[in-house]
């Protein structure tokens, strides 16, 4: 994942949408509520879809620092680099944008994908000291 990617995610907002959540239901995780605000966020998914041509793109970092959920890790290349665009795509154009792309991917892709935008954003709240 890029460092110096420009996010155009309201952080304030999710914090406080997460922050919400955790009182009406305090034994949820913060990664729990937010991997339920992405899923509502993405909708209904369509179950049969067809996969696009998948294009062989060059890895970015080291194979130990992947956004992919451990599940993902020992799949084909392409996927890593498929849900990492999906995961850049998203910080840098927003939730419902990213998401948007995200449901034209197979089954597979889309699952980690939302794994992996759930896990980027809760550090990133972290990061930013917002829960």
């Amino acid at each position: 994942m890029e460092p110096n990617i420009i996010h155009n995610i309201n952080y304030h907002e999710l914090a406080q949408e997460v922050k919400t959540r955790k009182e009406k239901s305090p034994e949820a995780s913060h990664k729990e509520i937010i991997s339920t605000i992405v899923a509502e966020k993405s909708g209904p998914i369509p179950v049969t879809q067809v996969p696009p041509p998948v294009t062989s793109q060059p890895a970015s970092g080291k194979p130990d620092d992947s956004v992919l959920p451990a599940y993902a890790r020992g799949e084909n290349p392409n996927i890593k680099n498929i849900v990492e665009h999906l995961v850049t795509l998203t910080l840098q154009k927003g939730i419902e944008e990213g998401i948007s792309y995200a449901k034209k991917e197979d089954p597979f892709i889309l699952d980690a994908y939302h794994d992996s935008l759930s896990d980027v954003l809760l550090e990133e709240l972290k990061k930013r000291k917002l829960i």
